[in-house]
């Protein structure tokens, strides 16, 4: 494992999370650490910090990714995280509605459902 893989993971988390964000929380770091830092310095020490593709395009990536699968939990996260990195409350109901053709009308309702609960937290709606 890389010290420096994981600085590089740690601050593309605190850009996208806020500067209060950390590593190494939740099951899967209390089960299997190592395999929890592997994910992360793969995960947002590689692909988040590869520099060919910008924060609020994978952001949105991510949350078509997130409709489709219908992984709520996950997708209300990074909906939030999302608005902190300059994505646009418009945006994201754009990519969700697209996803009603590519993922389907059940993924795409749930997500507009998670939306609307992320944009009331934040005050947008």
């Amino acid at each position: 494992m890389s010290d420096t893989r994981y600085a590089a993971a740690l601050a593309k988390v605190k850009e996208y999370r806020g500067a209060s964000a950390t590593l190494g929380q939740g099951p899967m770091a209390e089960l299997a650490p190592e395999v929890d830092r592997m994910k992360d310095e793969f995960l947002w020490g590689m692909l988040w910090s590869d520099p060919s593709v910008d924060i609020r395009t994978r952001s949105l990536c991510t949350i078509s990714a997130l409709t489709v699968l219908g992984k709520e939990e996950q997708l209300k996260n990074h909906m939030g995280w999302a608005l902190n990195v300059g994505v646009t409350k418009e945006q994201i109901v754009s990519v969700v509605s697209q996803m009603l053709i590519y993922g389907g009308l059940a993924g795409a309702h749930n997500a507009m459902r998670v939306a609307k609960e992320v944009f009331r937290e934040k005050g947008l709606l």
